[in-house]
């Protein structure tokens, strides 16, 4: 199950994070999101729980908990509810190929539309 956690405060460190998740069982992974212009943390990040039940522990455990000077507000992410209980969180690599594919796709009708003037012809499948 994968957890949002927010109001992170933004001085705290992933690592500090993740050592606090592990009070509540494995953490398979956590993904403490990072504003790219800045380099700094933008206060929010996703832990991947294998275990509903821990992860349902650590969201009652720690909503509310304040964290430096921020109080915690963690809440089962909503794509937590796409995934199988047991798949693990899909890798970045598999989302950029997985897009990239779809964005070839809609790169390709669009090209035959410019060429012939048409739509392409929906396929059944």
């Amino acid at each position: 199950m994968i957890v949002l956690i927010r109001n992170i405060d933004r001085s705290i460190t992933e690592e500090h994070v993740r050592r606090m998740l592990d009070q509540y069982g494995k953490v398979r992974t956590f993904d403490l999101v990072i504003d790219k212009a800045t380099g700094q943390s933008k206060g929010f990040g996703f832990a991947d729980m294998p275990s509903i039940d821990q992860a349902e522990a650590m969201i009652k455990g720690l909503n509310g908990t304040r964290l430096g000077s921020e109080k915690l507000r963690v809440k089962r992410a909503a794509s937590s509810s796409l995934l199988g209980t047991h798949e693990p969180r899909p890798k970045t690599a598999e989302k950029k190929s997985f897009f990239a594919k779809k964005a070839a796709k809609k790169t390709a009708k669009k090209a035959a539309r410019k060429f012939t003037g048409k739509r392409a012809p929906r396929r059944e499948g």
